[in-house]
């Protein structure tokens, strides 16, 4: 682009034309004649624009490839500053040190921050000289064009000015700091026309030029972390903590959607919040993550996964620390576990956190009916009965002779039917069967026969003497068990029980 310029074929034409007069009037020897014009010799300037462009265009090709080679030096740098060949730890961290300290000398990081400043400053320099380079070959195609170069300076105008606009704008870069920190300084300029005015005004101009660099300083953060700090404060001011750090939590687990974060960090988390706080985020993080699981018709009967397990831990968790007072929440919260577990086989870590929290809670409006409710629709998934069965108490003390029934009909039904128990497991069912001859035949210091005849005669025959087959069972596999007496006074149960139900006219036969 720099050659000159190619010589106008009509300034050729006309030049040769006014030779050919000249030459016909000195033949005629015509007195008016004078000299030939003299005509600059063809091509012999360079417009402009042709500098201009290759000044652009060489520049930004310039600045590239020293962004590459830049690049290139810092990663085998930051090679060697990470590499560590030294099996001593102790002088492995001196050498780290050692490192350190000389990347810290030679402004390594400042020259890493410069990467994207000269990549920039390549780009917008490509973009003048191609522009500029239209306009002197077709106009129409520099319009169209200017279309699109336009929006990439938009953008790039936009990301620069935004982070000033709104503090929570993520386009935050050094050169956004950089407008900021301008943006700032010039909005200092009305507030100190009268301080300048007064209190400057026997200062020399270097003494004022510090006084508004102090305040400068002053006003703006170092840098955006700083700034971050500082609108984090604001926010924390203008709302409550707890909710702050509830929505940080939902934020969080949408973003991993990982089961050992949730059980690791959202779970924890939740227990230093306050019950409005926690059960805001509960209802959030496990109606998205179980919104296909909540809907029963899609998961009738199916076995709760791990995701479900820890949703219903965490449920049961805050459940277990509200007071009479949280009724709205207690409802909210006890929903959403129904909504996780009934129709579903559950684990028995879950099913008996479950049924004690629910057994503690009965007397609260909201949760009446919540043990037989959870008893009557969900299934165990595994076998562990012991913790379910150190649930009897809870249960004992709810004096629901329907909830009771079910109770044993599911700790006994999952009991090890197997040849041989183990001594832990055969003391587990010695209790439970203890337990249960105590209230049948009306020796319970916890509840009276009275109090739960009704619920257990209804329970039995709605499963028709479920219970009662799974006691001869036992009987039959694991006799010692019992001793002979026990096992008297459990029979003479069964004959009460037996009793008690054929009197509303129901026959059960005998089991």
């Amino acid at each position: 682009m720099l050659q000159p310029t190619a010589p106008d074929p009509s300034l050729q034409l006309l030049a040769q034309l006014s030779s050919q007069l000249v030459d016909i009037s000195r033949a005629l020897g015509s007195p008016s004649t004078t000299a030939s014009p003299t005509m600059p010799p063809n091509g012999s300037g360079i417009p402009w624009t042709a500098i201009f462009i290759n000044i652009t265009f060489f520049s930004s090709l310039i600045l590239s490839l020293s962004v590459a080679i830049k690049g290139i030096l810092l990663k085998q740098w930051l090679a060697h500053n990470r590499s560590s060949h030294d099996s001593d730890p102790r002088r492995r961290a001196r050498i780290w040190y050692l490192r350190q300290k000389g990347w810290k000398q030679f402004h390594v990081n400042e020259m890493l921050a410069d990467l994207p400043y000269i990549m920039e400053e390549s780009v917008v320099l490509f973009l003048i000289g191609l522009t500029t380079l239209l306009w002197t070959l077709d106009t129409w195609t520099a319009l169209c064009c200017m279309i699109f170069i336009v929006q990439i300076f938009a953008m790039i105008a936009w990301t620069l000015l935004a982070p000033s606009m709104d503090r929570l704008c993520p386009f935050k870069s050094p050169q956004s700091w950089m407008v900021y920190n301008i943006a700032a300084y010039l909005s200092l300029i009305p507030r100190d026309v009268n301080y300048f005015k007064f209190e400057l005004r026997k200062m020399s101009l270097i003494d004022r030029m510090n006084r508004v660099l102090l305040g400068l300083q002053n006003f703006t953060p170092p840098q955006w972390h700083h700034y971050e700090v500082r609108v984090l404060r604001d926010t924390l001011a203008e709302r409550r903590t707890t909710d702050y750090d509830a929505d940080l939590l939902i934020a969080a687990d949408a973003s991993l959607t990982d089961n050992t974060f949730l059980d690791d960090v959202v779970r924890p988390c939740l227990h230093g919040l306050d019950s409005d706080s926690a059960v805001h985020a509960f209802v959030a993080i496990a109606g998205r993550r179980a919104e296909s699981t909540l809907n029963k018709s899609l998961w009738k009967h199916a076995a709760m996964n791990e995701e479900m397990s820890l949703l219903a831990h965490i449920g049961i968790d805050l459940l277990s620390r509200m007071s009479k007072t949280d009724a709205g929440q207690i409802e909210v919260v006890h929903g959403l576990l129904q909504g996780l577990v009934d129709g579903r086989q559950v684990p028995s870590d879950v099913f008996a956190r479950a049924l004690e929290v629910y057994s503690d809670m009965s007397q609260l409006e909201s949760m009446r009916g919540a043990v037989r409710h959870l008893l009557e629709n969900t299934d165990v998934k595994d076998t562990g009965y012991s913790e379910i069965a150190g649930c009897m108490p809870k249960v004992l003390a709810l004096k629901d002779g329907f909830a009771l029934y079910l109770y044993y009909t599911i700790v006994l039904g999952y009991m090890p039917l197997g040849d041989n128990l183990s001594q832990p497991e055969s003391h587990t069912v010695h209790t439970l069967l203890a337990g249960l001859t105590s209230v049948l035949t009306d020796r319970c210091a916890e509840v009276r026969w009275s109090e739960v005849e009704s619920g257990m005669r209804e329970a039995m025959a709605k499963d028709s003497g479920k219970l009662l087959s799974t006691l001869d069972v036992i009987k039959r596999r694991h006799p010692d068990v019992l001793d002979a007496s026990q096992w008297e006074h459990l029979e003479e149960g069964r004959v009460h029980l037996l009793e008690s139900q054929s009197s509303t006219g129901v026959l059960l036969g005998k089991c």
